[in-house]
């Protein structure tokens, strides 16, 4: 049911941005990148999560789980740092190794922002993927992921098993999935159980919560 309010927000708003969910790990020494997005591969292949869309049917969200299929793990080079504006390589190496560290900030930071970006969730895909090179032996992998299938919890075993993959490691088979999960939740009637919890709690409460404003909002964004 948390997906489904997720969904209805979405839709409203017309794809807002406040549910993008953005890791950004920074991977310092020497790196197989073949190694990385297969793992990167794996891990989407193994958490059904991160290949689902929601599509509306008869005004009612549904969810699709594709097939495991590529991942496109997008590769950003930082310029070299007498590229950077402003910044010149003939005041020495410190300064240029100070340029280079100003690129690789500039641009990570660009990176995390286009991940945090709107996603169309009736298209796909949820989950986003690029691999920044900052400079020798230091690359930041960045995963925008929309908040309908990610939260912090998640953001942890996405870490793990990426970790494991890339060693090498075999993973335990999955005893249930995302989807197994919302059709529980679903089937048992759980979100039902709270709902009729929190309207006893908020019985009396005002409908309308008035908290003063800095300046006048609008009725739409």
């Amino acid at each position: 049911m948390g997906q489904r309010r997720l969904w209805f927000v979405d839709r409203l708003a017309g794809g807002a941005r406040e549910y993008g969910v953005v890791l950004a790990l920074r991977l310092v020494g020497r790196l197989d990148v073949d190694r990385l997005v297969g793992a990167v591969q794996g891990v989407v292949a193994r958490q059904d999560a991160l290949r689902c869309r929601f599509m509306a049917v008869d005004g009612e969200p549904v969810m699709v789980v594709d097939p495991p299929g590529p991942v496109v793990v997008e590769r950003v080079g930082v310029a070299q740092a007498g590229a950077v504006e402003g910044g010149g390589l003939g005041a020495g190496p410190v300064v240029a190794e100070a340029a280079g560290a100003v690129a690789g900030r500039v641009v990570v930071d660009r990176v995390v922002a286009e991940a945090a970006g709107a996603v169309d969730l009736a298209v796909g895909p949820v989950a986003r993927f690029w691999l920044v090179e900052v400079g020798a032996g230091e690359h930041v992998l960045v995963v925008g992921v929309h908040h309908i299938v990610f939260d912090g919890w998640s953001g942890a075993v996405l870490v793990r098993d990426l970790g494991a993959l890339y060693r090498g490691e075999e993973l335990p088979p999955l005893v249930a999935g995302f989807a197994d999960f919302a059709v529980w939740e679903r089937e048992a009637g759980v979100s039902a159980g709270g709902l009729a919890f929190w309207r006893e709690a908020l019985r009396g409460a005002p409908a309308v919560l008035e908290l003063p404003l800095d300046r006048p909002r609008p009725a739409r964004r």
